[in-house]
């Protein structure tokens, strides 16, 4: 396994991927959910009800749960909740007792609500479609079933996901999650599968704003070696247009995290005024293009302390003046 300094945030990125696209990813996975919802009417995330969730998963096991508010077809209304963990290996015996207890509560507080209760494991590779929990004393019997996602057998559906790709956004983050487990042995095999996904992003059709997004997963999930990335950065600057590049995750990433960590290789030391123009510059001209004359001339005669600031207002400035006058 090659060594890229750091591990995806898988926690985060699902995180982002569901608060972004959970209709398109219950219409993935639950189909026959999706068409029972009034999809005109946004979902309502429920953040506060899961704080008291989150107290019964006491274990050292990632997770992320979602939980949604939907307004159903017929008038009613259900709460969503999806179940995320994060592992390697097989999921742990007390899994299907914990999203009982998750029901119980929500139930306890939501009486006349519809409940889904549904669990998506992203590295189990073999097991049911179906978590249940059956407890019986005699003649009294409970017994709580939910679907569940094993998302490492997905990897036999790829063509499949890529045909459902153009008009489901949440096909292409399953694709990269799936792709940054296969590839986890080569950071070349990597790299192709990273330039791949970035190139279909536009033949599928998808528009600016969705590409940027779907970039930011597929850049954070398909992490490289510096070398590498750079590359990948390079021959992305070809297939996108100038408008989803100034904002693509890579270029924060490449150019400021790993290049313009505070201090690395004496940039921002004292007297590192020289380097640290060199690396606003770089960033400036991938984000805005080529510097006018005024720009330069600020760089010129800023200090460190001040080229550093600016370098910072570089990620969200939308106007090269705006990095100038935060």
């Amino acid at each position: 396994m090659f060594n890229t300094a750091v591990n995806p945030d898988f926690d985060g990125i699902w995180k982002d991927a569901l608060t972004r696209w959970l209709p398109d990813c219950i219409e993935l996975f639950w189909p026959e959910v999706h068409a029972q919802v009034d999809w005109h009417i946004a979902p309502v995330l429920l953040d506060k009800e899961l704080q008291s969730l989150r107290k019964i998963n006491k274990r050292s096991v990632r997770y992320v749960d979602h939980l949604a508010q939907l307004q159903l077809l017929g008038g009613s209304v259900a709460l969503l909740l999806i179940h995320i963990e994060v592992q390697a290996g097989k999921v742990s015996l007390d899994l299907a007792q914990r999203m009982l207890v998750y029901r119980f509560r929500l139930m306890e507080k939501h009486p006349h609500h519809s409940h889904f209760s549904c669990a998506i494991l992203l590295d189990r590779a073999d097991g049911a479609d179906t978590e249940s929990y059956r407890a019986a004393v005699g003649s009294n019997e409970l017994l709580f079933t939910f679907p569940v996602i094993n998302l490492a057998k997905w990897a036999a559906r790829t063509d499949e996901l890529r045909d459902i790709a153009p008009n489901n956004p949440f096909a292409v983050v399953v694709l990269a999650q799936l792709a940054c487990r296969a590839t986890q042995a080569s950071a070349e095999s990597r790299l192709v599968s990273k330039l791949e996904l970035a190139k279909l992003l536009k033949y599928w059709g998808y528009d600016v704003d969705q590409r940027t997004g779907l970039l930011r997963i597929i850049d954070s999930l398909l992490l490289l070696p510096e070398e590498l990335d750079n590359n990948f950065f390079n021959t992305l600057t070809l297939i996108e247009d100038e408008q989803t590049m100034a904002y693509i995750t890579s270029i924060e990433r490449i150019y400021w995290q790993r290049h313009i960590d505070e201090r690395k290789q004496g940039w921002f030391d004292e007297g590192s005024t020289k380097g640290a123009a060199n690396v606003l510059q770089t960033l400036l001209q991938q984000k805005f293009g080529p510097l006018p004359d005024w720009a330069a001339d600020q760089i010129h005669q800023a200090d460190t302390s001040t080229l550093q600031r600016w370098a910072v207002n570089v990620l969200n400035a939308q106007t090269l003046q705006a990095v100038f006058e935060q």
